[in-house]
């Protein structure tokens, strides 16, 4: 748990830097995804593909500089990104399936589309303080669901696909994010005079948390399908990237619609 905490920490040190300084989330999430990327493409035997797996980051990169110019450029290139994976299939379709293909268009599309919505998130009316509500939302609900479930859980969520998540660690995951959101409106509300809607801010913390856990169990039934325990290993007591993130991955575009319909900034 020490070395969980520690690296925990230090990579919430980083991430402040980066949101507080303001000019380093752009690069920094391009990178973050394409090492998730990496991270996916690894156990599903892509890198021993050298033609699918540079097609696979090439698509990454594709989106997000994309993205990047114009989110209106998104759709033709995953449109480009679709037919040229089958006319490589239809090419090498000794070595590479139809399998191969499905797996790297919706691996691809389920890192770098919703990672996105993190700039969304950032471009939106007082998005400079919104952005914050991103991590609160996932990593209140993991760190309160990892320790309500380690000191109090009992009953198994859903073994089959993660052993250790309990009852107890889902419902002190919501707790927590709701408890985490409340302080992030009263730090808006006494230190930076915002007018916070409450009642729209517990709702979303609520269902942010359930939705954070979800998209912790997907990236698990992932893991479990392909018989790994970790993504990766860059951050200690966690694991990779995407063991990291699995969370924001489904929090960030989940965020960013709910408050597009009720907004916790009024």
């Amino acid at each position: 748990m020490g070395k969980r905490i520690v690296s925990a920490a230090i990579g919430i040190l980083i991430l402040l830097f980066i949101l507080i300084s303001g000019r380093f989330l752009e690069l920094a999430l391009g990178v973050l995804i394409l090492m998730a990327l990496a991270e996916i493409y690894k156990p599903f035997g892509f890198f021993k593909k050298l033609p699918l797996c540079l097609l696979g980051f090439a698509g990454g990169i594709a989106i997000i500089t994309a993205f990047h110019f114009s989110p209106s450029l998104l759709l033709p290139v995953v449109c480009a990104l679709i037919m040229i994976s089958l006319v490589l299939a239809v090419c090498m379709h000794k070595q590479i399936s139809f399998r191969d293909i499905s797996i790297l268009l919706f691996s691809t599309l389920y890192i770098t589309l919703p990672l996105l919505h993190i700039r969304l998130v950032e471009q939106m009316e007082h998005g400079n303080f919104l952005i914050y509500a991103v991590f609160i939302g996932a990593f209140m609900t993991d760190s309160g669901a990892y320790f309500t479930g380690y000191f109090l859980g009992k009953h198994k969520l859903i073994p089959d696909i993660s052993p250790k998540k309990t009852v107890e660690g889902a419902v002190g995951g919501v707790l927590s994010c709701v408890l985490g959101f409340a302080v992030f409106g009263w730090v808006l509300l006494f230190f930076f005079e915002k007018q916070v809607n409450w009642s729209a801010l517990i709702v979303i913390s609520i269902l942010v948390s359930v939705i954070s856990q979800f998209g912790d169990l997907a990236a698990s039934m992932i893991k479990r399908e392909m018989n790994i325990k970790d993504y990766g290993s860059i951050f200690p007591g966690h694991g990779g990237v995407l063991d990291r993130f699995d969370s924001v991955i489904f929090v960030a575009p989940t965020l960013y619609y709910l408050m597009k319909l009720l907004p916790i900034l009024i």
